[in-house]
């Protein structure tokens, strides 16, 4: 695990996310955990999170974790993870 990539990510993620990561900060740590283990790089992680995917009906994975429904980008991260979609 590339623990600079996990700070940088963590912190964008928060920064991004505001009062839902107070309320909610388990389901922050798993997304961190996966959004380091899916991508190589900040850059990338970030760039994903504010990208419209097939997999969440053409939404962003940051307007979901902001409307306080990170389960289902959750859910793909870990697709991704497990490289269920090769």
């Amino acid at each position: 695990m590339n623990a600079g990539l996990e700070v940088a990510v963590s912190d964008r993620l928060e920064k991004a996310v505001g009062e839902i990561a107070a309320a909610r900060p388990e389901e922050l740590r798993e997304l961190r955990r996966l959004m380091t283990a899916v991508f190589g790089s900040t850059t990338e992680a970030e760039a994903w999170l504010h990208t419209a995917l097939p997999a969440l009906h053409a939404r962003t994975p940051i307007s979901l974790i902001r409307q306080g429904k990170p389960e289902r980008v959750t859910e793909v991260l870990a697709t991704m993870e497990s490289c269920a979609f090769l």
